[in-house]
């Protein structure tokens, strides 16, 4: 099958944190599946753009993509409308990551005229908290999208329950189906490689992702100085520090080093920036708990990466991760700095073997329901 993904970033970008990853896992599992597959998007890099990427490039196998050259904002490349719409033409099914999608208009237009397969994915822009910033122009956008009969030409992928009722209360004759991320599984070996360096005894809480106000890290910070500190009987764990890995708007990682130098946690907390590749592995494999405290979360990208890597996790009500309990690889609370501090003090009280058990779990699940190359086939078959 000849695919085409619509995307507004897309490697080797590295700003755009879980959805960047998720996407370029797709293309490739489409391509290692057989697939012709190619790439239009933009040489955005966040605030900075890639250099010398503009033009075709062949990324992996049989994945080429084209990347046009941004003029205005962080998204707006005028190229895209010709290269998205002659690869419509040449392609049999068209993928759409993300929705507030500039040029989506000219490829829902493209698809109805040419009655191709069109497969919408709104990465949680379609969220109630998502929709509030920008409202206007996001209701024009609708609207425009309605008036092109998009729920008539186009399926809707979603990748958790929530988020399928968010497409649905906004498109309620839309057809939506649900396949959630995937993760890439690593071996024991694997695993077993990456941990060969921990320190014993070093015990660290780890938050892995965008920095956005959104995801609520200063809500983490406070829950981790309330396990650090105790504030119930006194209890304090030993040795213990947090990590906070990921980029964002200078202005919120601004308040996030305030509220740690509030709180005298400063020399307690490392601000370790975007991290990739091994020195990725490294920092989640061996973490002893990871944290997201989002206030909504179509999905949760870091949940499952930890996961797969035997990490077991504490997420909020704002995310579909409501298994962890009942896999019992986790803890799934109310996104309160009490709430989150319970629930980390609960797992690193664990022994060592304890969190290894919880860990094993937490793997199983991922290698039995979130590979992506079976979810990958799932996605291209939406009908």
């Amino acid at each position: 099958m000849r695919i085409l993904f619509v995307s507004l970033y897309f490697p080797p970008a590295t700003y755009y944190g879980g959805p960047l990853a998720s996407g370029w896992a797709l293309c490739r599992s489409w391509s290692e599946a057989g697939h012709d597959v190619g790439v239009v998007t933009t040489n955005a890099n966040g605030p900075e753009i890639l250099k010398a990427r503009v033009g075709w490039r062949e990324i992996g196998k049989a994945i080429h993509v084209r990347y046009c050259r941004r003029l205005a904002g962080e998204h707006f490349a005028p190229g895209m409308v010709l290269a998205a719409l002659w690869q419509t033409v040449r392609r049999d099914t068209i993928y759409v990551w993300g929705f507030f999608v500039w040029i989506l208009p000219f490829i829902v237009a493209a698809c109805t005229i040419l009655r191709k397969h069109l497969i919408i994915s709104p990465r949680g822009m379609l969220a109630t908290s998502a929709l509030s910033k920008g409202s206007q122009m996001k209701s024009a956008f609708i609207r425009l999208l309605r008036a092109l009969n998009v729920e008539r030409v186009a399926v809707f992928h979603a990748t958790s329950e929530p988020e399928a009722a968010d497409i649905r209360r906004i498109f309620s004759r839309s057809r939506v189906f649900v396949v959630p991320n995937g993760v890439w599984c690593p071996s024991d070996i694997d695993v077993q490689s990456a941990r060969r360096n921990r320190k014993i005894g070093e015990d660290y809480v780890l938050f892995l992702g965008r920095l956005d106000p959104y995801k609520q890290i200063e809500k983490i910070i406070e829950a981790f100085s309330k396990v650090v500190r105790g504030n119930h009987d006194g209890d304090q764990p030993g040795k213990l520090r947090l990590c906070v890995a990921g980029v964002g708007d200078e202005s919120y990682l601004s308040i996030l080093r305030r509220t740690a130098e509030e709180m005298k946690l400063a020399g307690e907390i490392d601000f370790l920036g975007h991290i990739e590749g091994k020195d990725k592995v490294a920092v989640l494999a061996n973490a002893s708990v990871l944290v997201l405290a989002s206030k909504t979360e179509n999905f949760g990208m870091s949940v499952a990466e930890a996961l797969a890597w035997g990490v077991p996790v504490v997420a909020s009500w704002g995310t579909p991760w409501q298994e962890l309990d009942n896999r019992g690889c986790g803890r799934w609370v109310e996104d309160s700095a009490d709430n989150l501090a319970d629930a980390i003090r609960s797992i690193i009280a664990l022994s060592a073997a304890e969190r290894g058990q919880m860990g094993l779990r937490g793997r199983a699940w991922m290698a039995d329901e979130y590979r992506w190359d079976c979810l990958a086939r799932k996605t291209i078959n939406l009908r």
